[in-house]
């Protein structure tokens, strides 16, 4: 693995009060290795500081990345010896668990105050922080949410010539909801969802986040006494889905909207009842979106997005987003490149 810093080699201090500040050229990191023991990963070094100033409650920031640069995990951590005087060398280790694919790592100081990351990119940008294997961070600015492995996330992209956009037209169309497809949200900015051609994993960056114009709102799922799921369920139901990597997308499925109360109301009897038992919450040869994510939750924990749920029933992104046992608690908004984030 490839370790780098991304440090300059000359400071200068700032200030000699409780408000100095200091930019990530205030110290150099030297010495830097890596090992592997066990199940983590663990990084060492050393850090110099290179101001006229003591710094005080001193900071290193360590990220971690794939063979294509793409960004696993960043986190931030402090020095054993808290306080580090001008010239003075300190000592670093940092350890985390070891993921496979990690093969970049970069450390480098902490600006101090934060607020100077702000003043050199005004614009919020969207982060995804790993805070543990169950629960991740979302932040936008100063914003933040705490995302939960298996929960829901309903979307919307505002692109004629994107291609969940046009599978996704005729559900909003019929379903008369904003969300036209949804994801079962893993790890690490990590998701499964059914889709063209096949049930897969992707990732919110790759597949969502580029985007210049969307809408992503993130809901729990709730039990019958509307208690809400736990990690732990939600890790189930996410192992579910990935047992279902690889079937197809069942296209035929988004028509069934159409025969649906919510939709056209004079289609036969006998065409409505067929397409409402295309899908199968135990099992299926192939899937859509809520599809699948209705049978990940029944299978992980039992739950059931409806009253009285059937294996025959079927439900929509709509239904799922406005069933009594979702809560929906965080909204993502992107409106030309620019990123909301609208919390519960």
């Amino acid at each position: 693995m490839e370790i780098l810093t991304a440090v300059r080699k000359t400071s200068q201090g700032h200030g000699t009060d409780s408000s100095r500040s200091w930019s990530e050229s205030a110290c150099a990191i030297k010495n830097l290795e890596w090992s592997r023991r066990g199940d983590f990963l663990e990084v060492s070094g050393t850090v110099t500081n290179l101001t006229q100033e003591s710094l005080p409650h001193l900071m290193l920031r360590i990220k971690l990345y794939n063979k294509d640069s793409r960004l696993l995990l960043t986190d931030d951590f402090h020095l054993t010896n808290r306080l580090l005087k001008s010239g003075q060398t300190s000592a670093f280790r940092y350890s985390c668990e070891y993921r496979n694919g990690i093969s970049l790592a970069s450390v480098s100081v902490c600006p101090y105050p934060s607020e100077l990351d702000i003043s050199v990119d005004p614009s919020p940008r969207i982060r995804i922080r790993e805070l543990s294997l169950l629960q991740d961070e979302l932040s936008v600015g100063n914003k933040k949410v705490i995302i939960q492995k298996g929960d829901l996330v309903f979307a919307r992209v505002d692109d004629v010539l994107d291609k969940s956009a046009a599978l996704g037209g005729p559900v909003r169309l019929v379903t008369r909801s904003p969300y036209y497809h949804m994801l079962i949200y893993n790890h690490a900015a990590k998701f499964v969802h059914a889709f063209w051609p096949a049930t897969e994993e992707n990732d919110l960056f790759d597949f969502y986040l580029k985007r210049p114009n969307l809408l992503l709102a993130f809901g729990r799922p709730l039990h019958k006494d509307f208690s809400e799921a736990t990690p732990e369920e939600g890790s189930r139901a996410v192992e579910y889905s990935k047992t279902q990597i690889g079937k197809p997308y069942d296209v035929g499925a988004n028509f069934s909207y159409l025969f649906r109360t919510d939709g056209v109301q004079k289609m036969p009897y006998f065409l409505r009842r067929f397409f409402d038992k295309s899908n199968r919450l135990r099992s299926s040869r192939k899937w859509q979106c809520s599809g699948l994510a209705c049978a990940a939750w029944f299978n992980a924990a039992g739950i059931e997005f409806a009253d009285n749920l059937q294996d025959y029933i079927y439900l929509s992104p709509a239904d799922m987003a406005e069933s009594n046992y979702t809560r929906l608690y965080a909204y993502l908004k992107v409106s030309d490149g620019e990123p909301t984030l609208l919390k519960k």
